[in-house]
Protein backbone atom coordinates (compact mmCIF):
# COMPACT_ATOMS: atom_id res chain seq x y z
CA UNK A 1 0.00 0.00 0.00
CA UNK A 2 1.21 3.49 -0.85
CA UNK A 3 2.26 5.53 2.21
CA UNK A 4 2.95 9.26 2.45
CA UNK A 5 4.56 11.16 5.34
CA UNK A 6 4.81 14.97 5.33
CA UNK A 7 6.55 17.11 7.97
CA UNK A 8 6.66 20.91 8.17
CA UNK A 9 5.48 21.62 4.64
CA UNK A 10 3.31 24.75 4.53
CA UNK A 11 0.41 24.39 6.97
CA UNK A 12 1.09 20.65 7.43
CA UNK A 13 3.16 20.13 10.59
CA UNK A 14 2.88 16.35 10.43
CA UNK A 15 0.74 13.97 8.44
CA UNK A 16 1.09 10.23 7.92
CA UNK A 17 -1.25 8.74 5.32
CA UNK A 18 -1.76 5.18 4.24
CA UNK A 19 -3.49 5.33 0.87
CA UNK A 20 -5.84 2.47 0.01
CA UNK A 21 -7.97 2.59 -3.14
CA UNK A 22 -10.24 5.28 -1.62
CA UNK A 23 -8.51 7.86 0.59
CA UNK A 24 -10.35 10.83 2.11
CA UNK A 25 -8.70 13.76 3.92
CA UNK A 26 -11.09 15.88 6.02
CA UNK A 27 -10.00 19.28 7.30
CA UNK A 28 -10.84 22.95 7.69
CA UNK A 29 -9.75 25.92 5.59
CA UNK A 30 -5.99 26.36 5.53
CA UNK A 31 -5.34 22.96 7.13
CA UNK A 32 -3.14 21.76 4.26
CA UNK A 33 -5.50 19.58 2.22
CA UNK A 34 -4.32 21.03 -1.10
CA UNK A 35 -0.70 20.71 0.04
CA UNK A 36 -1.17 17.00 0.71
CA UNK A 37 -3.05 16.45 -2.55
CA UNK A 38 -0.32 18.22 -4.52
CA UNK A 39 2.47 16.26 -2.82
CA UNK A 40 0.59 13.03 -3.57
CA UNK A 41 0.38 14.08 -7.24
CA UNK A 42 4.02 15.17 -7.32
CA UNK A 43 5.30 11.87 -5.93
CA UNK A 44 3.43 9.90 -8.58
CA UNK A 45 6.04 11.42 -10.94
CA UNK A 46 3.38 11.83 -13.56
CA UNK A 47 4.65 15.18 -14.80
CA UNK A 48 7.89 14.75 -16.74
CA UNK A 49 10.12 17.64 -15.66
CA UNK A 50 12.78 19.39 -17.65
CA UNK A 51 16.27 18.34 -16.60
CA UNK A 52 19.43 20.41 -16.79
CA UNK A 53 21.99 19.22 -19.34
CA UNK A 54 24.56 18.51 -16.65
CA UNK A 55 22.17 15.96 -15.13
CA UNK A 56 21.94 13.96 -18.33
CA UNK A 57 23.85 10.68 -18.40
CA UNK A 58 23.58 8.37 -21.37
CA UNK A 59 23.46 4.61 -21.64
CA UNK A 60 24.31 2.46 -24.60
CA UNK A 61 21.27 0.68 -25.96
CA UNK A 62 21.29 -2.69 -27.64
CA UNK A 63 18.69 -5.32 -28.19
CA UNK A 64 17.08 -6.67 -25.05
CA UNK A 65 17.08 -4.63 -21.84
CA UNK A 66 18.63 -1.63 -20.15
CA UNK A 67 19.03 -1.73 -16.37
CA UNK A 68 18.45 1.43 -14.35
CA UNK A 69 19.33 1.55 -10.65
CA UNK A 70 17.77 4.60 -8.98
CA UNK A 71 20.38 4.45 -6.20
CA UNK A 72 23.08 5.28 -8.74
CA UNK A 73 21.20 8.37 -9.91
CA UNK A 74 20.10 10.12 -6.72
CA UNK A 75 21.30 13.43 -8.13
CA UNK A 76 18.96 12.99 -11.08
CA UNK A 77 16.09 12.00 -8.76
CA UNK A 78 16.68 15.12 -6.65
CA UNK A 79 16.83 17.23 -9.80
CA UNK A 80 13.40 15.92 -10.76
CA UNK A 81 11.96 16.57 -7.31
CA UNK A 82 13.26 20.15 -7.20
CA UNK A 83 11.94 20.94 -10.66
CA UNK A 84 8.53 19.42 -9.86
CA UNK A 85 8.30 21.45 -6.64
CA UNK A 86 9.02 24.64 -8.57
CA UNK A 87 6.48 23.76 -11.24
CA UNK A 88 3.61 22.48 -9.10
CA UNK A 89 3.96 24.86 -6.13
CA UNK A 90 5.23 27.84 -8.17
CA UNK A 91 7.96 28.58 -5.62
CA UNK A 92 11.43 27.51 -4.51
CA UNK A 93 11.68 24.34 -2.33
CA UNK A 94 12.93 26.22 0.75
CA UNK A 95 9.84 28.44 0.78
CA UNK A 96 7.57 25.43 1.34
CA UNK A 97 8.94 24.98 4.86
CA UNK A 98 6.45 25.79 7.64
CA UNK A 99 6.84 29.13 9.39
CA UNK A 100 9.22 28.94 12.34
CA UNK A 101 10.89 25.75 11.09
CA UNK A 102 14.27 25.34 9.40
CA UNK A 103 13.66 22.08 7.56
CA UNK A 104 10.91 19.91 6.11
CA UNK A 105 10.61 16.32 4.93
CA UNK A 106 8.50 14.26 2.54
CA UNK A 107 8.60 10.47 2.50
CA UNK A 108 6.76 8.23 0.09
CA UNK A 109 6.69 4.44 0.18
CA UNK A 110 5.37 2.06 -2.45
CA UNK A 111 6.22 -1.48 -3.47
CA UNK A 112 8.85 -1.81 -0.76
CA UNK A 113 10.74 1.29 -1.97
CA UNK A 114 11.04 4.42 0.16
CA UNK A 115 12.03 7.86 -1.10
CA UNK A 116 12.94 10.52 1.46
CA UNK A 117 13.21 14.18 0.49
CA UNK A 118 14.67 16.71 2.94
CA UNK A 119 14.21 20.45 2.39
CA UNK A 120 16.36 23.11 4.07
CA UNK A 121 15.52 26.77 4.55
CA UNK A 122 18.62 27.73 2.58
CA UNK A 123 17.20 25.99 -0.48
CA UNK A 124 19.08 22.70 -0.50
CA UNK A 125 17.22 19.47 -1.29
CA UNK A 126 18.59 16.07 -0.29
CA UNK A 127 17.19 12.69 -1.36
CA UNK A 128 17.64 9.14 -0.14
CA UNK A 129 16.29 5.84 -1.44
CA UNK A 130 15.92 2.55 0.38
CA UNK A 131 14.63 -0.76 -0.94
CA UNK A 132 15.27 0.18 -4.57
CA UNK A 133 16.76 -2.37 -6.94
CA UNK A 134 17.85 -2.21 -10.55
CA UNK A 135 14.92 -2.23 -12.94
CA UNK A 136 15.10 -3.70 -16.41
CA UNK A 137 13.76 -1.58 -19.24
CA UNK A 138 12.73 -3.47 -22.33
CA UNK A 139 14.30 -2.08 -25.49
CA UNK A 140 12.21 -2.35 -28.61
CA UNK A 141 14.13 -1.81 -31.83
CA UNK A 142 12.39 -0.37 -34.90
CA UNK A 143 13.49 0.44 -38.43
CA UNK A 144 14.05 4.19 -38.81
CA UNK A 145 15.51 6.57 -41.30
CA UNK A 146 18.97 7.96 -40.51
CA UNK A 147 19.07 10.05 -37.39
CA UNK A 148 18.18 9.43 -33.73
CA UNK A 149 14.75 8.25 -32.74
CA UNK A 150 14.17 7.70 -29.04
CA UNK A 151 10.81 7.20 -27.41
CA UNK A 152 10.33 6.09 -23.83
CA UNK A 153 6.94 4.49 -23.28
CA UNK A 154 5.55 3.51 -19.87
CA UNK A 155 3.38 0.40 -19.82
CA UNK A 156 1.67 -1.25 -16.90
CA UNK A 157 3.80 -4.37 -17.32
CA UNK A 158 7.00 -2.95 -18.78
CA UNK A 159 8.92 0.07 -19.98
CA UNK A 160 9.81 0.36 -23.64
CA UNK A 161 12.53 2.37 -25.27
CA UNK A 162 11.92 2.61 -28.98
CA UNK A 163 15.04 3.40 -30.97
CA UNK A 164 17.67 2.12 -33.36
CA UNK A 165 20.35 -0.38 -32.39
CA UNK A 166 23.35 1.50 -31.10
CA UNK A 167 21.40 4.64 -30.17
CA UNK A 168 21.72 6.07 -26.68
CA UNK A 169 19.07 6.67 -24.02
CA UNK A 170 19.32 9.62 -21.64
CA UNK A 171 19.20 8.40 -18.05
CA UNK A 172 16.95 11.20 -16.72
CA UNK A 173 14.20 10.00 -19.03
CA UNK A 174 14.74 6.41 -17.92
CA UNK A 175 14.97 7.42 -14.26
CA UNK A 176 11.70 9.32 -14.55
CA UNK A 177 10.03 6.27 -16.09
CA UNK A 178 11.28 4.01 -13.30
CA UNK A 179 10.17 6.48 -10.60
CA UNK A 180 6.74 6.56 -12.17
CA UNK A 181 6.63 2.78 -12.37
CA UNK A 182 7.61 2.38 -8.69
CA UNK A 183 5.65 5.19 -7.06
CA UNK A 184 2.82 5.61 -9.56
CA UNK A 185 1.87 1.96 -9.75
CA UNK A 186 -1.93 1.57 -9.77
CA UNK A 187 -2.37 5.37 -9.45
CA UNK A 188 -1.01 6.42 -12.83
CA UNK A 189 -2.33 8.19 -14.81
CA UNK A 190 -4.03 10.54 -12.35
CA UNK A 191 -6.34 13.48 -13.08
CA UNK A 192 -6.17 16.38 -10.59
CA UNK A 193 -9.40 18.33 -10.04
CA UNK A 194 -8.68 21.54 -8.15
CA UNK A 195 -11.33 23.57 -6.33
CA UNK A 196 -11.02 26.16 -9.11
CA UNK A 197 -12.53 23.72 -11.66
CA UNK A 198 -15.88 25.56 -11.46
CA UNK A 199 -14.29 28.79 -12.67
CA UNK A 200 -12.42 26.88 -15.37
CA UNK A 201 -15.54 25.11 -16.65
CA UNK A 202 -17.56 28.33 -16.56
CA UNK A 203 -15.05 30.85 -17.86
CA UNK A 204 -12.69 28.90 -20.13
CA UNK A 205 -14.68 29.55 -23.33
CA UNK A 206 -14.73 33.27 -22.53
CA UNK A 207 -11.02 33.32 -21.70
CA UNK A 208 -10.11 31.44 -24.87
CA UNK A 209 -12.19 33.72 -27.03
CA UNK A 210 -11.63 37.13 -25.49
CA UNK A 211 -8.38 37.19 -23.55
CA UNK A 212 -5.85 34.42 -24.19
CA UNK A 213 -5.27 32.04 -27.03
CA UNK A 214 -3.94 29.66 -24.38
CA UNK A 215 -4.20 29.94 -20.61
CA UNK A 216 -1.05 31.36 -18.97
CA UNK A 217 0.72 29.56 -16.16
CA UNK A 218 -1.75 29.82 -13.26
CA UNK A 219 -0.98 30.57 -9.64
CA UNK A 220 -1.87 26.95 -8.89
CA UNK A 221 -0.25 24.92 -11.63
CA UNK A 222 -2.74 22.05 -11.42
CA UNK A 223 -5.88 24.13 -11.97
CA UNK A 224 -6.06 23.06 -15.62
CA UNK A 225 -4.81 19.48 -15.19
CA UNK A 226 -8.22 17.82 -15.57
CA UNK A 227 -8.67 19.42 -19.01
CA UNK A 228 -6.09 16.98 -20.36
CA UNK A 229 -8.52 14.17 -19.57
CA UNK A 230 -11.63 15.71 -21.15
CA UNK A 231 -12.02 14.50 -24.73
CA UNK A 232 -14.89 15.81 -26.87
CA UNK A 233 -18.24 14.16 -26.15
CA UNK A 234 -21.32 14.32 -23.93
CA UNK A 235 -21.14 13.84 -20.17
CA UNK A 236 -24.11 13.38 -17.83
CA UNK A 237 -23.64 14.44 -14.24
CA UNK A 238 -25.59 12.31 -11.71
CA UNK A 239 -26.98 15.11 -9.54
CA UNK A 240 -29.62 16.69 -11.80
CA UNK A 241 -29.11 14.58 -14.90
CA UNK A 242 -27.73 17.47 -16.98
CA UNK A 243 -25.77 16.48 -20.10
CA UNK A 244 -22.77 18.66 -20.95
CA UNK A 245 -21.61 18.79 -24.57
CA UNK A 246 -17.85 19.30 -24.82
CA UNK A 247 -16.33 20.38 -28.12
CA UNK A 248 -12.73 20.43 -26.93
CA UNK A 249 -11.03 20.46 -23.50
CA UNK A 250 -12.64 23.16 -21.39
CA UNK A 251 -15.04 24.22 -24.12
CA UNK A 252 -18.64 23.39 -23.17
CA UNK A 253 -20.84 24.17 -26.14
CA UNK A 254 -24.23 23.12 -24.77
CA UNK A 255 -26.16 21.77 -21.81
CA UNK A 256 -29.17 19.50 -22.22
CA UNK A 257 -31.85 18.67 -19.65
CA UNK A 258 -34.66 16.21 -20.37
CA UNK A 259 -33.93 16.36 -24.08
CA UNK A 260 -33.96 20.16 -24.35
CA UNK A 261 -30.98 22.48 -24.52
CA UNK A 262 -30.92 25.07 -21.76
CA UNK A 263 -28.98 28.38 -21.48
CA UNK A 264 -25.67 28.11 -19.59
CA UNK A 265 -26.91 30.93 -17.33
CA UNK A 266 -29.51 28.51 -15.92
CA UNK A 267 -27.02 25.76 -15.07
CA UNK A 268 -26.58 25.24 -11.33
CA UNK A 269 -23.02 25.95 -10.15
CA UNK A 270 -22.84 22.71 -8.20
CA UNK A 271 -23.88 20.72 -11.25
CA UNK A 272 -21.25 22.42 -13.43
CA UNK A 273 -18.41 21.83 -10.99
CA UNK A 274 -19.30 18.16 -10.54
CA UNK A 275 -19.57 17.71 -14.31
CA UNK A 276 -15.79 18.25 -14.39
CA UNK A 277 -15.39 15.22 -12.10
CA UNK A 278 -17.57 13.13 -14.40
CA UNK A 279 -15.57 14.24 -17.45
CA UNK A 280 -12.28 13.15 -15.92
CA UNK A 281 -13.75 9.89 -14.58
CA UNK A 282 -15.13 9.06 -18.03
CA UNK A 283 -11.80 9.48 -19.77
CA UNK A 284 -10.32 6.18 -21.01
CA UNK A 285 -7.06 5.27 -19.33
CA UNK A 286 -7.38 7.41 -16.19
CA UNK A 287 -6.51 5.18 -13.24
CA UNK A 288 -7.01 7.61 -10.37
CA UNK A 289 -8.69 10.90 -9.48
CA UNK A 290 -7.32 13.47 -7.05
CA UNK A 291 -10.34 15.64 -6.22
CA UNK A 292 -10.42 18.71 -4.02
CA UNK A 293 -13.77 19.19 -2.30
CA UNK A 294 -16.19 17.29 -4.54
CA UNK A 295 -19.01 18.57 -2.31
CA UNK A 296 -18.33 22.15 -3.50
CA UNK A 297 -21.56 24.19 -3.92
CA UNK A 298 -23.74 21.14 -3.25
CA UNK A 299 -26.82 20.82 -1.05
CA UNK A 300 -26.63 17.92 1.39
CA UNK A 301 -28.89 15.76 -0.79
CA UNK A 302 -26.63 16.37 -3.78
CA UNK A 303 -23.59 15.63 -1.62
CA UNK A 304 -24.99 12.17 -0.92
CA UNK A 305 -25.60 11.60 -4.63
CA UNK A 306 -22.05 12.75 -5.41
CA UNK A 307 -20.64 10.39 -2.79
CA UNK A 308 -22.71 7.53 -4.21
CA UNK A 309 -21.38 8.25 -7.70
CA UNK A 310 -17.75 8.34 -6.56
CA UNK A 311 -18.19 5.15 -4.53
CA UNK A 312 -19.42 3.40 -7.67
CA UNK A 313 -16.18 4.13 -9.57
CA UNK A 314 -13.39 1.59 -9.89
CA UNK A 315 -10.72 4.31 -9.90
CA UNK A 316 -8.31 4.96 -7.07
CA UNK A 317 -9.44 8.13 -5.30
CA UNK A 318 -7.60 10.74 -3.23
CA UNK A 319 -10.23 13.19 -1.99
CA UNK A 320 -10.06 16.25 0.24
CA UNK A 321 -13.21 17.65 1.83
CA UNK A 322 -14.56 20.01 4.48
CA UNK A 323 -17.54 17.76 5.10
CA UNK A 324 -17.58 14.95 7.66
CA UNK A 325 -20.94 13.89 6.26
CA UNK A 326 -19.55 13.55 2.76
CA UNK A 327 -16.58 11.53 4.00
CA UNK A 328 -18.82 9.15 5.93
CA UNK A 329 -21.16 8.73 2.95
CA UNK A 330 -18.23 7.99 0.65
CA UNK A 331 -16.41 5.38 2.71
Amino acid sequence: MRRLIVENVGPVRFAELELPRVSVVVGGNGSGKTTLATIHYLTLFQAAPEVAKEDVVTLEVGEGYVEVDLREHLDVVCGYVKELIRRLFQTEPGRLISQGETSAAVRVEAGGVRLEVALERGGSVACDLTGATARRIEVKVVETRPGPLLLLVWRRDRLEVVGRVGSRVDVPGAVHAVLRQVFGEEWFPAAFLATERLAVVTLMPLLQREIWAFPPAPYKQLIFDFLRWTPPGEYEEPLLGLRFKVERPGRIVGVVHKGEEIPPSLVASGSAQFAAVVMAASSPGVASLIIEEPELNLHVDAQLKAAEYLASLSHRLFITTHSDLFAIALV
